[in-house]
């Protein structure tokens, strides 16, 4: 009895770390923008970006050079 506790106890460690990583990756896209461009009214420096779906139906703009974005 309590090999079968064991094993299913390892069974849902497993399946916890498993739906971890999978909900940590990255759902978004990496693009570089050779000119600056307006975004809802605010102008963007040109640049490497990456823009991401967020929960809430939002989108978010990362500048990968450290400068100001949107979100």
């Amino acid at each position: 009895m309590k090999h079968a506790i064991y094993k299913t106890m390892i069974l849902v460690a497993l399946l916890a770390i498993l739906a971890t990583t999978l909900y940590a990756q990255q759902t978004g896209a990496r693009f570089t923008v050779p000119f600056s461009f307006v975004v809802n009214g605010q102008t963007l420096p040109a640049g490497d970006y990456f823009i991401e779906g967020l929960w809430w139906n939002a989108v978010a703009f990362h500048n990968l050079k450290g400068e100001p974005g949107l979100s």
